[in-house]
C-alpha cells in the first residue's frame, strides 16, 4: 500500500519557525535556512516535518529514533527502517508526501503558465504530441508530464543524472498516477495500490507530531 499525504503550509511566526527547526536534522535545518525566500524555507521545512510526523505515526516511533541517509546519487532513506520507502515535494504552499512498503516518487507541482518551448527543450516526440493534443487544456497536459518525469526520477533514485529528454511518460504504464485541476498537479509513481489520506487525518498528525516534539500549537 502507498499512502499519498497533502497539505497546505500554514502561516507560521518567527518564534514559530525556529522551534519547528528543531525537529529536523542540522544538516536539514541549514539547508533550509540558506534558502532567502520565507516560503521556499517553509516549503523545505513543512515536506520534512510532515515526512517525519507520518513516520512517526506509521512506525509508532519517537523524532529522535528515525536515521535518515542518502544513496549514491542522492535519493534519501531511512536507515533505521529499509522496508518503508517515501518519497517527499513541494510548491507555493503545499507540501506532499508518500510512504510506500516499496520504492516510490512523488511529484507536486503548482499549474501556473508555462513557455511552450519547454516542451521542446524536455520533452519526448510522443510527450510533445499528448501535449499538443490537448488544446485548449494543454496546460494540464504539460504538467501531468512534468510531474510524472520527476516522479519517475525520484522513485528511480537517478534524479538529474538522467536527461528529461531521454525517457517518456505517455506509454501505456499503470504505477503512474497522475491528477491536474485548475490549481495543481501530482503524480505517484509506484506499483502497489494507492490510498489517499483524508486532508483532516493529515493535518491531525503533523498536528500531534508538533505539540509532542517542541510544544509549538500550529493551526491548518
Amino acid at each position: 500500500m502507498t499512502e499519498v499525504y497533502l497539505l497546505g503550509i500554514p502561516e507560521t511566526s518567527d518564534d514559530q519557525f525556529n522551534s519547528l527547526l528543531t525537529l529536523v536534522s542540522p544538516n536539514r535545518a541549514a539547508k533550509v535556512q540558506r534558502l532567502k525566500a520565507r516560503d521556499k524555507q517553509l516549503q523545505s521545512l513543512f515536506a520534512k516535518l510532515l515526512l517525519r510526523a507520518v513516520l512517526c505515526d506509521r512506525l509508532k516511533v519517537q523524532n529522535t529514533e528515525l536515521e535518515f541517509a542518502v544513496l549514491g546519487q542522492g535519493k534519501p532513506y531511512l536507515k533505521s527502517n529499509t522496508d518503508v520507502h517515501f518519497s517527499m515535494s513541494h510548491t507555493d504552499s503545499l507540501v506532499a508526501v508518500a510512504v510506500s512498503s516499496g520504492e516510490v516518487g512523488i511529484d507536486v507541482e503548482a499549474v501556473r503558465s508555462a513557455d511552450p518551448k519547454l516542451c521542446e527543450r524536455f520533452f519526448t516526440k510522443s510527450e510533445q504530441d499528448f501535449v499538443a493534443a490537448g488544446t485548449p487544456d494543454w496546460l494540464k497536459r504539460f504538467y501531468a508530464v512534468w510531474t510524472r518525469k520527476e516522479a519517475y526520477l525520484k522513485y528511480t533514485g537517478n534524479g538529474i543524472s538522467i536527461p528529461l529528454g531521454s525517457f517518456s511518460t505517455v506509454e501505456n504504464d499503470e504505477r503512474y498516477h497522475t491528477t491536474v485541476d485548475e490549481i495543481q498537479a501530482v503524480t505517484v509513481y509506484c506499483s502497489d495500490k494507492l490510498q489517499a489520506v483524508p486532508n483532516d487525518r493529515t493535518r491531525l498528525i503533523l498536528e500531534r507530531f508538533i505539540q509532542a516534539e517542541c510544544g509549538v500549537q500550529i493551526k491548518f
